[in-house]
């Protein structure tokens, strides 16, 4: 972000909700069918499930203080990190679209801003790289 910043440049996150990991509703890997993308996904690797499933609690925990959904807190997060932070959440449902733009009015105490939502364990966390073969819709190689 420093360099971003210093070059004027906006931050777009790619998938800002982690593949709907943010959204608290996958509580089990096996809920996911075999050929579900999201499989491939570090977050939802076996090695990293219940490990960051911990983590979620944080973000399940202030979604019920402010009473919102857990993929509104981690969106009102990111925006709060400045206006040269932009994420956009995809969607393929219309309550989600409005749950989703209705983070931009969640209200977090000081306490709860200086909270990263998320602090992932697996490789996507650490290098901010997908796996080979997960790509953004439309993307091409």
């Amino acid at each position: 972000m420093p360099t971003a910043r210093e070059l004027g440049v906006a931050v777009v996150p790619w998938s800002p909700l982690g593949h709907g990991a943010l959204t608290a509703t996958v509580t089990s890997r096996d809920e996911l069918p075999e050929t579900d993308v999201r499989r491939q996904v570090p977050y939802f690797s076996e090695e990293h499930f219940d490990a960051n499933r911990a983590t979620l609690e944080t973000v399940r925990r202030i979604a019920a203080e402010v009473e919102a959904e857990p993929g509104q807190v981690a969106l009102a997060w990111l925006l709060h990190q400045g206006d040269d932070v932009v994420p956009i959440p995809g969607t393929r449902r219309e309550r989600y679209l409005e749950q989703n733009a209705a983070a931009a009015f969640v209200a977090l105490t000081p306490d709860q801003w200086r909270q990263p939502p998320v602090r992932w364990r697996s490789p996507l966390g650490r290098t901010g790289r997908s796996p080979t073969g997960i790509r953004p819709h439309g993307c091409r190689r």
